[in-house]
């Protein structure tokens, strides 16, 4: 196995993001397991799905942030010549296209 791999399977190990289980198999055997972490739902009522929120846990994730953060305040900042609706309604649109970004890929 190549030793980029093993450093990251070690590093997801080390995080909580996969766990390793054992169990006893066939002919006194050992079975091993990798298990992905449940995302740890919040708040809400009745169907609610909110996830919590990951925040940035490396320097290049931190960077990402700023950088989408930094561009959605120019260009929605820049709507604002059209009215403060246009400057809002860019915000929310942004914030909910945002939230779908895993900011800690380039860890």
């Amino acid at each position: 196995m190549p030793t980029d791999a093993l450093k990251s399977l070690v590093s997801l190990t080390d995080s909580g993001y996969l766990t390793l289980e054992l169990t006893d198999g066939p002919n006194n055997t050992k079975v091993a397991k990798l298990v992905k972490a449940k995302p740890v739902m919040v708040g809400g009522g009745k169907g609610s799905t909110a996830m919590m929120p990951m925040f940035p846990q490396c320097p290049s994730a931190w960077a990402a942030l700023w950088a989408w953060w930094g561009t959605n305040m120019a260009f929605c900042g820049a709507m604002g010549f059209f009215g403060p609706m246009a400057m809002i309604g860019c915000s929310a649109v942004m914030t909910a296209a945002g939230s779908l970004i895993d900011f800690n890929r380039g860890c």
